[in-house]
């Protein structure tokens, strides 16, 4: 682990400069931080999101011939596929793929997710009138 790496898991060993630098690189405001300790707590959210953000991460992958957005934890406990509606495309699950990547890490149970795109409109062949007429009946 390198020297920066070390000063950024343990915010203790951070001087205050160094506490108010890390929470200004990770979009936080140290306006209100008066004591050390208030830096310090902040710094720690920082760091927590920085976690969260690393997890929240989708990348687009090819996976059985199919464009996927994969995304979560890279040595999961748990792997959930979620596969999007008809004439939906998986990229409108992303939000909801998130708030479950964000749940499960909270809860310790690290957790990938897969959200295929299907080739056409639908992952299968919908003979919209007879739907209709089964609806109606």
């Amino acid at each position: 682990v390198s020297e920066k790496k070390k000063k950024e898991l343990d915010v203790k060993k951070m001087s205050i400069r160094e506490l108010r630098q890390f929470i200004r690189d990770s979009g936080l405001s140290d306006v209100g931080c008066v004591e050390r300790k208030d830096l310090e707590a902040t710094a720690s959210r920082a760091q927590n999101q920085r976690q969260v953000d690393r997890i929240e991460d989708a990348v687009e992958a090819q996976i059985g011939g199919l464009k996927c957005y994969v995304l979560g934890a890279t040595r999961p406990d748990l792997i959930v596929v979620i596969y999007h509606g008809y004439l939906a495309p998986a990229s409108e699950l992303l939000p909801l793929a998130q708030a479950i990547s964000k749940r499960t890490h909270e809860m310790g149970c690290p957790t990938r997710l897969i959200l295929p795109q299907s080739p056409g409109h639908a992952w299968f062949s919908l003979q919209f009138s007879s739907y209709v007429l089964a609806v109606v009946q």
